[in-house]
């Protein structure tokens, strides 16, 4: 037997901002996973664990987003000038987070994990208007 999700769930999920807003969520989650990976797992320093973690997100993101989120045409022309405009949007972002989890790095690997989901959040806002065109 099957349970249907309300409907309120179901046209939630049928809003454009409802479902970036869940990948930002999923690739937030990517992104913070890999860098506590890198950080104690591999013991790589924060700010180039930062680069590789922020990165990896980027790609969950734009995928998840393009496949899902506005559901675009295949076209590869299409794609990459959406991903160029991405970049570009995501890169101040990137900046950003790394001058966070680099310029205030204190020496605690816990500490260093907060500090970069306060990159994190202080990184997502500018794809939205980036994936939307």
């Amino acid at each position: 037997m099957t349970i249907a999700p309300p409907a309120v769930l179901k046209r939630l999920a049928e809003l454009p901002l409802a479902r970036f807003a869940t990948v930002g969520l999923i690739s937030a989650v990517v992104d913070f996973v890999a860098f506590a990976v890198l950080v104690f797992g591999a013991n790589v320093a924060p700010a180039p664990s930062n680069a590789i973690s922020y990165a990896l997100s980027l790609v969950a993101n734009f995928n998840l987003n393009r496949r899902w989120t506005f559901k675009q045409e295949k076209d590869p022309k299409v794609a990459a000038r959406q991903g160029g405009r991405f970049l570009v949007a995501k890169t101040g972002g990137l900046l950003l987070s790394t001058a966070i989890v680099g310029g205030l790095n204190f020496g605690q690997k816990l500490r260093r994990c907060r500090l970069s989901l306060c990159g994190i959040i202080a990184s997502r806002g500018s794809g939205y208007s980036a994936m939307r065109r």
